[in-house]
């Protein structure tokens, strides 16, 4: 929190803001795909617009209902329609957007939406979707949910799409790449690593520190596995990220968050 309240007032030091025009992302995207877990608000429908301003195509894997992902999927075309008109984008692809539904919680869902992907060729991938201090849950897997969600739905996405993502970057000639959106929080002390269900006594706060544990671990060992199976690490990066301390509906179990919503927008970064 006063990291995120020092990005903010730079008491102490100067953070630099990176927006669709830096020159850190100069190169043209027109062409590929990105497929954004959890992309239908927040952190991943952010990214999402700015990769679409980019000229890349975006999946959005959302768990929301049909009618809502129907009236999200034609909101963002109308947007994008109106800012083709308005730029240089050589590609004027009708469909630039699409939002699939994706429950990371049953991995049958997850299953699905390979299937529906088919042998598309994927140049990003953003494991953004989380659930975050939620009651005790488990899922129909019979995993614990943060554990599942955070973690094991992802993580089967990333090995099943490995292919595809090698194939795109053969064909583009750019490096494809997966990002795991983890959190600070792994670094709390004391986490229960022997009991990763959660089986004793539960708590939102260790489950989700494990899980997110969990994702930068899986992360570290992809990125070894990569770099020594033959080429595969010349056409794929697996990294993680702390996004930062974000006011988003991630924090609808955080009772200060609810209770005290101005606090909440002073301290954390909002749109």
């Amino acid at each position: 929190m006063l990291k995120e309240l020092d990005r903010k007032t730079h008491l102490f030091g100067k953070y630099r803001r990176l927006d669709e025009d830096d020159q850190d992302l100069n190169l043209p995207m027109d062409g590929m795909l990105a497929i954004i877990t959890g992309g239908s608000r927040g952190i991943g429908l952010e990214a999402g617009m700015v990769l679409l301003r980019k000229g890349c195509q975006v999946i959005i894997a959302s768990s929301s209902g049909n009618e809502f992902r129907t009236q999200l999927e034609k909101k963002l075309n109308d947007e994008m329609k109106v800012f083709h008109s308005k730029s240089n984008l050589k590609s004027k692809s009708k469909l630039r957007v699409r939002v699939w539904h994706l429950n990371l919680s049953s991995l049958e869902s997850v299953k699905a939406f390979l299937e529906r992907l088919g042998d598309t060729q994927v140049n990003i991938l953003i494991n953004n979707a989380a659930i975050m201090f939620g009651p005790k849950n488990v899922t129909s897997n019979g995993f614990e949910s943060h554990f599942q969600v955070n973690y094991l739905g992802h993580s089967l996405l990333i090995w099943s799409l490995l292919p595809s993502m090698r194939k795109a970057s053969i064909s583009s000639g750019r490096q494809s790449r997966i990002v795991n959106v983890s959190s600070s929080t792994h670094f709390a002390r004391n986490l229960n690593i022997n009991d990763l269900q959660s089986t004793g006594l539960y708590s939102p706060f260790d489950a989700y520190a494990k899980s997110k544990l969990a994702q930068i671990m899986f992360t570290y060992k992809m990125d070894e596995w990569l770099r020594r199976e033959n080429t595969w690490g010349d056409h794929i990066s697996v990294n993680a990220l702390h996004p930062g301390v974000v006011k988003t509906d991630l924090y609808e179990h955080v009772w200060w968050v609810q209770l005290m919503p101005w606090m909440a927008k002073l301290v954390m970064r909002v749109r």
